[in-house]
């Protein structure tokens, strides 16, 4: 072994850099090297990757990368994220629009509430979808129609049914709602047929 090739284990790496290696804008944590609270140290928390007793924001976990800063909520507590069958729906959706899940973040306020302000401070989204979320969970001041692209502090806003009701199989009262939700996608992703 060379002084060029070291092997440590994640617990030395952790004593050796108690702080983040990379500064995390959006989660808001400290620079490394620069001094914390004045809090004692305390040990990780394995399981949160935060320290043990910690007073910290809530960070999002969310399913997708948030390249294009497109966010979607939904609300399924029998899963992390969406059912599979919802997924593929919501897949084939992104698709027609030229997007990927990678384009999007997918955050499940069944297992955490959603404050807007952390939202906006973690992800920064310019396009929100609420799925079948109402707007007053968020505390979002204007009234929101379904199918309206609403901006809300420059973020283009709209109100959809759940991705449960849009997977269905298609119906005769199935097939208005879906050409209104294609409409409204067709402005906010300016797709031109």
């Amino acid at each position: 072994m060379s002084i060029n090739n070291i092997d440590l284990s994640a617990e030395q790496l952790a004593a050796l850099y108690p702080e983040s290696l990379v500064m995390d804008r959006e989660a808001g944590k400290p620079e490394p090297g620069s001094k914390k609270n004045a809090e004692p140290e305390k040990k990780m928390d394995s399981r949160t990757g935060k320290r043990a007793g910690s007073r910290e924001a809530e960070v999002y976990r969310f399913l997708g990368n948030n390249l294009r800063r497109i966010c979607f909520i939904v609300s399924y507590p029998e899963t992390v994220f969406l059912p599979d069958e919802q997924l593929a729906f919501l897949t084939r959706m992104l698709s027609a629009c030229h997007c990927s899940i990678a384009d999007v973040s997918v955050l499940n306020a069944a297992h955490t509430p959603v404050d807007i302000t952390k939202l906006i401070t973690q992800l920064n989204p310019e396009m929100l979808f609420l799925c079948g979320i109402p707007p007053a969970s968020l505390n979002l001041p204007d009234p929101v129609e379904p199918f309206t692209v609403c901006r809300f502090n420059g973020i283009s806003t709209l109100l959809i049914p759940s991705l449960t009701l849009l997977s269905q199989e298609e119906t005769a009262d199935l097939i208005p709602i879906k050409k209104k939700l294609w409409a409204s996608l067709r402005t906010l992703f300016n797709i031109q047929n």
